[in-house]
């Protein structure tokens, strides 16, 4: 597109950004911000903008490092302009994160899976609740039950020496599965890259 981009990201504190917005195909814009504001406004600079007929520009957010983007938002013609809050594992409040907004034009379908039922209506502003918090929330829950599961798995276990023969007191009929302690921590650690990298991990 040429002329004015079809969309403003307001950073506190700064100046309107429009012109560092990169169109990198006819559906796909991304805008790279060196350091992750805990939040930013987000618009149509015209509200037919690129918006064809029932679709919508999804919002999205990822490390500039590792371009795992999650859903955080959506424009449309009912919303030209939303606020964005990045989700928490986004922010470091020691090292600053360089983050990237990516906007996606896409069927307002798609918006409203995501979205779930706060978007009853696709030309209709959303609910006043923060898709981003949502998802931030979520994942602290995921934190929580990983972490749960993690520690009831590791209170059944006990140390065995591998260089010793292994000798089993089987108080039960049940069956048993025998695996290193290091494989717990790994399938901790598989679930926690799924629910990070998957922005439709939830739904």
């Amino acid at each position: 597109m040429s002329g004015v981009s079809p969309f403003g990201v307001l950073v506190p504190g700064q100046p309107i950004l429009t012109d560092c917005i990169l169109q990198t195909d006819e559906t796909h814009w991304t805008l790279l911000l060196p350091q992750a504001p805990a939040t930013l406004g987000v618009f149509l600079t015209n509200v037919t903008g690129p918006l064809a007929p029932q679709s919508a520009i999804g919002l999205y957010m990822a490390k500039a490092s590792d371009q795992l983007f999650e859903y955080v938002g959506y424009l449309s013609a009912g919303q030209p302009s939303t606020l964005v809050k990045t989700p928490l594992p986004l922010l470091d409040t020691t090292t600053p994160v360089s983050v990237v907004l990516g906007f996606c034009l896409v069927p307002i379908e798609h918006i409203q899976n995501l979205e779930g039922s706060t978007m009853q209506n696709p030309l209709l502003p959303v609910l006043p609740a923060s898709k981003a918090k949502e998802a931030a929330t979520r994942y602290q829950v995921a934190e929580r039950i990983l972490e749960e599961m993690y520690n009831f798995i590791g209170s059944y276990g006990r140390l065995v020496n591998p260089n010793e023969p292994l000798l089993l007191d089987i108080p039960s009929p049940e069956e048993y599965i025998l695996l290193p302690s290091s494989y717990v921590n790994r399938w901790r650690e598989r679930m926690n890259k799924m629910i990070q990298k998957d922005s439709s991990f939830w739904q």
